[in-house]
């Protein structure tokens, strides 16, 4: 655990920073509409599904290995925004089941929540909203 919090002026600034158990292994700023999603095994190929994050804002992708213990090797990804709202975003599995399922991935500390009508695959058929009180 961190025992001050990392400030950085920058995205930019954020790459390299020791993290105590890890490391920002890179961070740079994604243009507004300009995110590219990777391929990956079993999804579609580049420039395929990126009309999904043409409305995204600017942020900054920031990639850290983080090593708790001594065998472990864990590669995370945070977005980090200015102090615009995301958008809720489409989420699928990186291998798709049968039938396809998708959800929104709403901004924190929103949940999917299911409307009661559509298809319970669809991410249509959810909207992001608040947490259950309690």
């Amino acid at each position: 655990m961190l025992s001050a919090p990392a400030v950085a002026a920058d995205c930019e600034d954020l790459a390299g920073l020791d993290l105590g158990t890890g490391q920002v292994t890179s961070a740079s700023i994604a243009a507004a509409g300009g995110f590219q999603q990777p391929a990956a095994p079993g999804g579609p190929p580049p420039g395929v599904a990126n009309a999904a994050y043409r409305d995204l804002p600017e942020f900054c992708p920031i990639q850290a290995t983080l090593t708790p213990s001594s065998d472990s090797d864990i590669k995370v990804e945070i977005w980090a925004t200015r102090p615009t709202a995301m958008p809720a975003l489409p989420g699928a599995p990186a291998a798709p089941p049968r039938p396809p399922l998708s959800r929104p991935v709403c901004p924190y500390p929103l949940l999917a929540e299911y409307d009661g009508e559509g298809h319970m695959a669809s991410a249509e058929s959810f909207r992001c909203a608040a947490p259950p009180a309690g």
